[in-house]
């Protein structure tokens, strides 16, 4: 009888319990060197190029899908079917994120059911890609290292931070290449294979992640705010609009009926690393960068009406456990931390608008660069002095015709075109000039010039656009064989064709 009240309980208890909502931040699979490689046989070994993913980083991600189908789809929180309506996946525009999140969907679904992967172009993607780098943190490296330039800062932080005596004149690609390969279990020098060789390259590109993304002991919430400010924000927002849809109290905006359940983030370890110290988490990494499809899971849970969350961090692309890192949350000091103290966690770290911490970020619009701008500049002025000179060109043309024709006008009965040796000589555009000439001069002596257009006017049709000039020009007064002819012999012909 006792057992038996004790699994009522129990199971009264479990119920009283339910998911609501799910995010999820990862880092892509194993990928290529991004800028060299050591050997002959690591570039046929990384086929698909420089920074792609390899056959292992493509497992990587399906292994991650795997663990989401056992939390959230074999639980029945998803449909096994795969529903758009529920499951949302977004992307850093880069090769190697898109594929890693198309296999996690496809070990979420074993049906290899294709799942939509959303993304944006890499000029407005403030979220996901590469953490930007912002004029007022360039200014601050200059001032600690002398110098703007990456490679720079990375040999600089190797020397003088990690004091590392072993990695000589080797470049940052040369060794970020060795330290790659090493992953994938190639074949690479026996001193990067062993202390303290290999310590002293983990240790360097550690220093160099940190002091790029603001963390640990180069912290500075500024900088983090451009790498993950709008991120952060984002996710928080989509925690509390999460359980607005749940309650039934949504506010207008929430669009709820297209809001999924279960929202994931493929990115890079630049990304995952600032939001871990976003979160307070940044212990849970253990003095390490994030591996390969590690990430943060944020869950929403329901208990009685009750809101609470729970964070997990995990940590190796090997295994699917995860480790409970919601007590480490800024402000939560328990496992189940409330919605209200989560979504007040990070308020030093949110980010509405980039712009407000980076001096050179776009404000809205596409994020053309300046010499895109100063391009579009020339162009236009270009094209205001090619239509200029057009216009001058032609208004001095017609004053040159002018001047030659008011020599000529003096004391002729008739101005024509001359039949010379040219297929055609008698034109419209002629002709317009002519008359012209021909209007001003009666309008100043009083004098009637006839006109005879002749050359090239082999048609009724093309003698009646002359007649059409003259009237318009010099009006039907004109009109009349005293002061309007054709010379055109062949016109006779067509003419005779039309009676």
């Amino acid at each position: 009888m006792f057992l038996l009240v004790f699994l009522l309980f129990a199971a009264s208890s479990a119920q009283s319990k339910q998911l609501v909502h799910v995010q999820t931040v990862f880092r892509h699979g194993a990928r290529a060197p991004l800028y060299e490689f050591s050997s002959d046989v690591a570039r046929q070994h990384y086929f698909r190029g420089f920074g792609q993913l390899s056959d292992l980083g493509l497992a990587n991600g399906k292994h991650l899908g795997e663990l989401f189908f056992h939390k959230y789809v074999a639980t029945g929180f998803l449909d096994y079917r795969m529903r758009p309506d529920q499951v949302w996946f977004r992307s850093s525009p880069k090769e190697r994120c898109l594929m890693t999140a198309t296999e996690v969907a496809r070990g979420m679904f074993p049906r290899n059911i294709s799942v939509p992967i959303l993304t944006y172009p890499t000029t407005e993607d403030d979220e996901l890609l590469y953490p930007r780098v912002c004029d007022d943190q360039m200014a601050i490296s200059e001032k600690t290292f002398g110098t703007k330039s990456w490679p720079e800062i990375f040999t600089k932080i190797c020397r003088d931070t990690v004091n590392a005596t072993l990695l000589g004149n080797y470049t940052r690609d040369y060794l970020e290449a060795l330290k790659v390969e090493k992953y994938e279990g190639l074949r690479v020098p026996d001193w990067v294979r062993s202390s303290p060789g290999a310590e002293e390259i983990e240790q360097c590109f550690y220093e160099f992640m940190h002091n790029l993304c603001g963390v640990g002991r180069w912290k500075n919430v500024e900088v983090i705010k451009t790498k993950t400010g709008l991120l952060v924000n984002h996710l928080l927002s989509n925690a509390s609009r999460a359980w607005r849809c749940h309650t039934n109290t949504s506010k207008e905006g929430d669009h709820c009926a297209h809001f999924q359940k279960f929202h994931a983030y493929s990115t890079h370890d630049s990304v995952v690393l600032p939001l871990a110290e976003s979160l307070g988490i940044l212990s849970a990494l253990n003095n390490r960068l994030p591996e390969y499809t590690s990430g943060i899971i944020i869950e929403l849970w329901d208990q009685n009406g009750s809101p609470y969350v729970k964070v997990y961090y995990r940590m190796s692309p090997r295994s699917h456990e995860v480790l409970d890192v919601s007590s480490q949350v800024r402000k939560c000091e328990t496992d189940e931390c409330p919605l209200a103290v989560f979504i007040s966690c990070c308020d030093e770290y949110r980010l509405e608008k980039l712009s407000n911490v980076c001096s050179n970020a776009v404000k809205d619009g596409p994020k053309y660069g300046l010499l895109f701008w100063i391009f579009v500049a020339l162009t236009l002025l270009l094209l205001i002095v090619v239509i200029t000179l057009a216009a001058l060109f032609k208004k001095e043309r017609a004053k040159n015709s002018y001047r030659v024709l008011a020599k000529l006008i003096p004391g002729s009965d008739f101005i024509k075109t001359s039949t010379g040796k040219e297929s055609v000589n008698a034109t419209l555009e002629v002709a317009y000039v002519m008359c012209q000439a021909i209007k001003r001069w009666h309008e100043l002596t009083g004098e009637k010039v006839g006109f005879k257009p002749a050359g090239g006017i082999k048609t009724t049709e093309e003698a009646l656009e002359y007649v059409a000039l003259i009237k318009e020009i010099l009006g039907d007064e004109w009109l009349n064989p005293e002061l309007f002819r054709i010379g055109a012999s062949s016109l006779l012909d067509d003419c005779l064709k039309h009676l």
